[in-house]
């Protein structure tokens, strides 16, 4: 928890709607982790600044998880705006200045933010060292991480490709008999004419027929235009037309998209280098053509047949995926994506670092299409600003849960753990238009041989529906092939729901058993490296509308000199290496301080953040070094560490003090007594929860909300129990427009800055709410009915046991003579008869309440 102050640790972002931090509490659990297993603290470093980009990650066999990569969430808790970052760039220059800012003081205690505006008045630190880190999180993606290996789903997803195998043999074998009675079905719903009556019992290929009017793109338009027009005209000439109208706009279709589009990105069968792909639903290759999906209910056996391109759904919806393009080319007007997508992914073009824009660049979209359409966004917002793609399943979406009312209200919908998206082509252009949809899939029916009557057109549909189902059973299909297929489907031509006693249809739900056996990703909040890093422009005095020369990437330059990065990436794992580095001479003595401050109630440096000019002088300097010292040869262990200070002499000491060390040493900066000091809030509340026998010991989860008597749920400020389930205070959620009441009234800090020393107060408030709070009331109530349980064969016994649980030791025979009078009272003012007074709860809530107002419960001495 204290760690968590030094990272301004929350779980929503602030401002009008408080976005959530996605799963911020897993980082929460990953410190519970490092800190318990004793994680070396160079490595603990490495992790929170640049735990992506480690060679060797490590890794949490038991979970299945990559632990490193969560430790770049760290990055991610600062206050962020979700207004346009290009109106109001200082949305974006604030938030990268809260991490530079947390970075510098975590690890180095120094306060290199000064030097937004102009060079640090008192310490090392210039302008340009500011803006060189800049530039390196500039060059870093806040993203949505998944911590989920993928190894941990294969068995589940082996066993779904090996029933898709099967399952497309056979389904390609009841499709290729459906189709025998196509021709009929064909002339029976030609046939059909449109009544007011029937409209709502039409089938989905008589209603296709019905349009009022028909587009060149539609299957059956030449199938409609012979059968209205056979009387008039040989069937044969109507035929020969038709295919000349076909094959010249399919040629003006090739011809426009030939000189309008430029192909950015075509998502094949190869893997896409210059993109970011992340998540399970795209942890293997792109699809091949003809792959398909199935539903995970309803009545369908299949969703649909897909072309060649990236799809998350390829097992299961349930998988997540995000897709990233790299900075969009700015030679070109507009960029276009042919997609398709539900269950709330999203596509947006995200502009700089602004992670939670929604206006800027072409905003965002919500995916709610399952066929393929474009989607076009402005290649620029502007310079000297840079944008890029990003399309996440709703798991992944740095956004997710939204405001109210921006991803619809339907709550099923919302709350479904499946979310899909598929891409196959991007193109950059500079006309207003997406490109159209090519017609070589239906020219396939103008190669068949000449028709002389409608019997024959019909008979030609057939034999090309025939022949790309046979195609996807060989898997040899094309994107053509898909289509028809695809067009049978959605027209009910194909055998495609469940009726039992089929063996496709066993094969089906054994396919959905296995699928919905598949787990919900672990995902975090962190940070990534795309591409090619690059240089931020200095800012004169800070001003975002007043644009220098760049500054290339590279730290402070008084402890690394003045080189420059010489990778390729943001210089993210630079920094790692030059912070946990053990001739650093700052991050060894940071950590000391900060534990041995923990440990007194005062660091050797008082100012736990700040060891530059402004901050105070050590106490014990040569003390400092020789502990900086042994953490570093001992492993930087902080176990250690610990151990070493707590069996010291020094700490050993009692709390009382000589008069002659006070007069001398006043403010105990010798340490010639241990210093005496308050609990913490949060080990206030967990004393009172232990001390009533509420107390949950479980290790980690999702956090709790706190308790509120107004929650204000489109804030994301929601209520929980009073008592927080009995979950230690570390697990209650920290949200940032309100936290918890009690322990912010004991001095839990705002969660906006680097927090490495707390404020200590002591207010009436404080002393109200120990008589007052419901939650103090709520837990005496709870320790008396426990106290009551215990059956204690006498007055003594029991104010011994209570004794011994609140205060840790047995009572002085004068106190125990003043709570037994004390009891006597409470009998008489209750009106318990004599000899019931260990039975009653009212006199027990009274007592347990009078033990939680000691001094001695919320001291350490």
């Amino acid at each position: 928890r204290h760690w968590m102050d030094v990272v301004r640790f929350a779980e929503t972002h602030g401002y009008e709607w408080n976005h959530e931090i996605r799963d911020a509490w897993r980082y929460r659990d990953y410190l519970i982790r490092a800190f318990n297993s004793d994680l070396p603290y160079d490595q603990f470093v490495r992790e929170h600044i640049a735990g992506d980009l480690l060679e060797v990650p490590r890794i949490n066999t038991e979970l299945d998880t990559n632990e490193s990569v969560i430790g770049t969430a760290f990055w991610r808790f600062s206050e962020l705006g979700h207004d346009d970052c290009v109106r109001f760039p200082e949305i974006r220059y604030d938030a990268l200045d809260n991490q530079i800012d947390t970075l510098t003081k975590a690890f180095q205690a120094t306060t290199v933010s000064c030097a937004r505006c102009h060079n640090h008045k008192l310490d090392a630190v210039s302008t340009e060292d500011y803006y060189a880190l800049v530039g390196v999180l500039e060059s870093s993606r806040q993203v949505v991480q998944t911590i989920e290996l993928p190894g941990s789903i294969t068995q589940q997803t082996k066993q779904l490709q090996d029933l898709k195998v099967e399952l497309r043999q056979q389904l390609a074998g009841e499709w290729l008999a459906a189709t025998e009675a196509l021709p009929t079905e064909l002339l029976a719903a030609l046939r059909l004419k449109k009544t007011a009556e029937d409209e709502e019992a039409e089938t989905a290929l008589q209603q296709q027929l019905h349009k009022e009017k028909l587009e060149v793109d539609d299957f059956v338009m030449a199938l409609k235009r012979i059968a209205d027009q056979q009387k008039s005209a040989p069937v044969s000439s109507i035929w020969q037309e038709l295919k000349k109208e076909y094959e010249a706009e399919a040629s003006a279709r090739v011809e426009f998209n030939a000189q309008n589009f430029h192909t950015w990105q075509a998502f094949d069968t190869d893997q896409p280098t210059a993109w970011r792909t992340t998540g399970l639903g795209l942890a293997g290759d792109p699809c091949s053509c003809g792959d398909f999906t199935l539903p995970s209910g309803g009545e369908d056996m299949v969703s649909a047949v897909l072309p060649a391109g990236l799809f998350t759904h390829l097992s299961s919806d349930r998988l997540n995926g995000t897709l990233q393009s790299p900075w969009i080319p700015t030679e070109h007007k507009y960029v276009s994506l042919q997609l398709l997508g539900g269950g709330l992914s999203m596509v947006r073009a995200v502009v700089d670092s602004c992670s939670l824009n929604e206006y800027a660049g072409g905003g965002k979209r919500y995916l709610d299409d399952e066929d393929l359409h474009w989607k076009r966004f402005p290649t620029s917002a502007g310079p000297p600003h840079r944008s890029y793609l990003d399309l996440t399943t709703k798991a992944d979406n740095v956004r997710w849960p939204d405001r109210p009312g921006v991803a619809g209200t339907e709550e099923e919908k919302l709350q479904s753990p499946r979310s899909w998206f598929g891409v196959t082509r991007v193109v950059l252009h500079d006309c207003e238009e997406t490109p159209q949809g090519e017609l070589s899939h239906l020219l396939r029916l103008f190669q068949h041989p000449l028709p002389q009557n409608l019997d024959d057109v019909v008979h030609a549909y057939q034999a090309v529906c025939q022949g790309s189902i046979k195609a996807w059973r060989d898997g040899t299909a094309t994107d053509d092939d898909v289509s028809w297929i695809n067009w049978l489907i959605s027209s009910d031509l194909l055998t495609n729901s469940i009726n039992a006693g089929r063996p496709v249809v066993d094969l089906v739900q054994q396919y959905r058993d296995v699928e919905s056996q598949i787990p919900q990703p672990r995902v975090v909040a962190g940070m990534s490296d795309h591409g090619p890093g690059f240089d931020s422009l200095l800012l004169r005095r800070g001003n975002a509308e007043d644009l220098g020369a760049p500054v290339p990437r590279r730290y402070l330059e008084a402890i690394a000199g003045p080189k420059i990065f010489s990778s390729q990436g943001s210089g993210r794992r630079e920094i790692a290496e030059l912070i946990a580095h053990q001739d650093n001479p700052l991050t060894a003595r940071v950590m000391v301080n900060r534990i041995w401050h923990h440990l007194f109630g005062l660091g050797i440096v008082p100012t736990t953040d700040d060891f530059g000019h402004v901050g105070d002088l050590p106490s014990h300097p040569k003390l400092l070094d020789h502990l900086a010292y042994q953490f570093v040869q001992q492993g930087w262990s902080v176990k250690k560490l610990i151990r070493q200070i707590v069996t010291s002499r020094t700490f050993c000491q009692s709390s009382v003090s000589g008069a002659v060390a006070n007069q001398r040493d006043p403010d105990n900066r010798l340490l010639h007594h241990y210093p005496v000091r308050r609990l913490d809030s949060e080990a206030i509340r967990d004393t009172i929860l232990a001390v009533s026998g509420r107390l949950d010991r479980t290790l980690c989860g999702p956090s709790i909300h706190p308790f509120r008597e107004e929650p204000k749920k489109h804030r994301k400020l929601e209520a929980g129990p009073l008592d927080g389930h009995g979950r230690r205070s570390l697990y209650l959620k920290v949200t940032r427009m309100e936290g918890p009441k009690f322990l912010e009234l004991f001095d839990l800090p705002k969660p906006m800055e680097t927090r490495g020393k707390r404020d200590r107060t002591n207010v009436p408030a404080q002393a109200l709410a120990f008589l007052n709070d419901p939650f103090l009331i709520d837990q005496s109530r709870f320790w008396s009915e426990k106290l009551i349980a215990r059956q204690d064969e006498s007055l003594g016994a029991r104010i011994d046991h209570m004794f011994v649980k609140a205060l840790g030791r047995p009572p002085a025979a004068d106190e125990r003579n003043r709570i037994a009078t004390f009891v006597d009272l409470l009998g008489r003012t209750h009106q318990v008869a004599a000899g019931e007074s260990l039975a009653s709860s009212t006199i027990w809530q009274d007592v347990a309440h009078m033990f939680f107002n000691t001094k001695e419960l919320i001291y350490i001495r």
